[in-house]
């Protein structure tokens, strides 16, 4: 059944340039947050998508969230502190073409089987830390963030590795992670949750790809 198939999403995180296929190190208590000193650049995320993709064994979905606002602080050439939001009530689903069908998931992945807009209209991430790599690594990322990603009322620690770019006052960035639901309670059809279900079962790890842009104000 099509509303079997969970949206993979939320919160998510990350900044760079282009994508890098790498997993969010395990979910922690949530972490102290960034901040940013007096003398900060303070630049206005201008642009924001999450894209995600969600998996059962008999097939998957995918498609995007929308980064309503946020905002970066930089010193010394990095980003010291910064948070941003995200609009669940924007989701789309993006493979399927038939209307109805595209509606009956798309409302049953803002239920309080999922996501529960009506209640959590946004998730957001609030950066703690960004850590600059000595050199990039074989993917090509550039740093490591660290931060807290809020998500249907709970709140929890992550970091992963990220491709930024930062200069003449503008930042770029992307990164594809992925995390597991159920920390945040969206625990539906996960069978190390609910047993006896055969191949009935959604995968509890999702696949996010975050793309950033921000600028000076």
């Amino acid at each position: 059944m099509i509303k079997n198939f969970i949206l993979i999403a939320a919160g998510a995180l990350a900044m760079g340039l282009s994508a890098c296929n790498n997993n969010a190190s395990e979910t922690t208590d949530p972490m102290a947050e960034g901040q940013a000193g007096q003398g900060a650049d303070t630049l206005a995320v201008s642009s924001g998508i999450v894209e995600w993709v969600g998996v059962k064994p008999t097939g998957k979905h995918n498609g995007t969230f929308t980064v309503s606002e946020g905002q970066l602080f930089v010193e010394n050439n990095n980003i010291s502190a910064g948070e941003f939001t995200i609009d669940m009530n924007s989701l789309k689903v993006l493979d399927i073409t038939d209307a109805e069908q595209n509606a009956d998931l798309t409302g049953h992945l803002k239920s309080g089987d999922f996501f529960q807009t009506d209640s959590f209209p946004n998730a957001k991430f609030v950066i703690s830390t960004v850590t600059t790599l000595a050199s990039p690594d074989s993917l090509g990322n550039t740093h490591t963030i660290a931060g807290n990603l809020t998500l249907k009322g709970a709140t929890k620690g992550v970091s992963f590795p990220a491709k930024v770019a930062l200069a003449d006052g503008n930042c770029t960035a992307e990164c594809s992670l992925s995390i597991d639901r159920t920390q945040w309670g969206v625990v539906y059809g996960s069978k190390n949750i609910f047993k006896n279900l055969g191949d009935k079962f959604i995968n509890d790890i999702v696949d996010l790809k975050i793309k950033l842009s921000a600028a000076a104000n």
